[in-house]
């Protein structure tokens, strides 16, 4: 099976100071398809080569350390833009490397891996060859001479899997699942991975004996927060006690409620996202574990942001405390 055979690719290396131009000549409301090199999945990936194709089959081919500074500004806006319509595969992992250059990606409208586990959750594989066989009975080419051909397929065939997908959801009423929750719960999710939590290391170590940290204090980044969590068995009381409040931030809250329909939880935590944002609240959301949120707390915003979490959580029964670190700020919400 070769995919180029079901598709019209069309596509090479963008030219200096091209990419501004072509993104506004192709950004016409129709969905792009989004290819991500990068050094890794997680954490201080770093993206190394983008391919962006058009609903028309035009692509482009970006090598990010070759960008002009006007393109990588043309760039930087049209990934941060919700405006024009994305599908890529794997958003997660894209958003990481993306996030390694100091990009936002926004628009996301596919993502088919999460779109392909909500429609067969217990099958395996969700390799973008696995999936162009199941859903499309095609397959990218084994091997290819030029990377850059290579990186524009790739996205052209994300871009025409998506379309199926989508309409595959449809039929199955699970398209309002994808774009009203998973979409974008998985944003939130990674954007809390990347800025991660802030660790009191000092109090990680003088936890030793009582619980096991070394692979917590291994996770610590240069920036003095661990940015994935949940790897972690962090229900700990002394572990607890080194979660504290990072630069810029008086203290934590902790938000705790009761268990309730999965959906339920995912659409009221997406909904305060979303209301601590269009409020400009500094303070923020860093970690989610179990049943509780845990809130940095900036100065002076103390009181709004508790009125805001029990406006938005209060279906779900959620109760609040603060404290200097998560365990004060856990104990204090009981």
């Amino acid at each position: 099976m070769d995919m180029t055979n079901g598709l019209d690719v069309r596509g090479r290396a963008i030219h200096d100071g091209e990419l501004a131009a072509w993104l506004a000549e192709h950004s016409l409301g129709n969905r792009f398809g989004l290819a991500v090199v990068g050094t890794g999945a997680t954490q201080g990936a770093k993206a190394t080569a983008l391919a962006i194709v058009a609903a028309d089959g035009e692509g482009r081919y970006i090598d990010v350390d070759r960008l002009t500074p006007d393109d990588e500004a043309a760039l930087a806006s049209w990934l941060a833009d919700p405006g024009p319509p994305k599908a890529i595969h794997e958003a997660k992992s894209a958003m990481h490397a993306l996030a390694g250059r100091g990009w936002i990606l926004r628009g996301v409208t596919s993502d088919t891996a999460l779109a392909a586990h909500l429609l067969q959750p217990t099958k395996p594989g969700v390799g973008l060859n696995d999936l162009l066989i199941r859903h499309m009975r095609c397959a990218l080419p084994v091997s290819q001479d030029s990377p850059v051909q290579a990186l524009i397929l790739r996205a052209c065939a994300v871009l025409d899997l998506a379309d199926v997908l989508d309409e595959e959801l449809a039929r199955s009423n699970a398209f309002v699942l994808l774009s009203r929750v998973e979409l974008p719960l998985q944003r939130l999710q990674t954007e809390l991975e990347i800025t991660g939590v802030a660790v009191n290391r000092a109090a990680l170590i003088a936890a030793r004996g009582r619980a096991a940290v070394d692979e917590l204090l291994d996770a610590i980044a240069a920036d003095g927060r661990i940015h994935a969590t949940s790897q972690f068995d962090l229900s700990s009381g002394p572990i607890r006690e080194a979660f504290v409040a990072g630069d810029g931030f008086t203290d934590l809250m902790a938000a705790r409620y009761r268990d309730y329909a999965a959906d339920a939880v995912k659409t009221a935590i997406i909904d305060l996202d979303q209301s601590l944002t269009a409020a400009g609240l500094t303070s923020r959301l860093v970690l989610q574990a179990g049943n509780e949120l845990l809130f940095e707390v900036a100065s002076a915003e103390r009181d709004e942001l508790e009125a805001l979490v029990r406006e938005q959580l209060g279906e779900l029964g959620v109760s609040v405390g603060f404290g200097p670190n998560w365990a004060a700020a856990a104990l204090a919400s009981l």
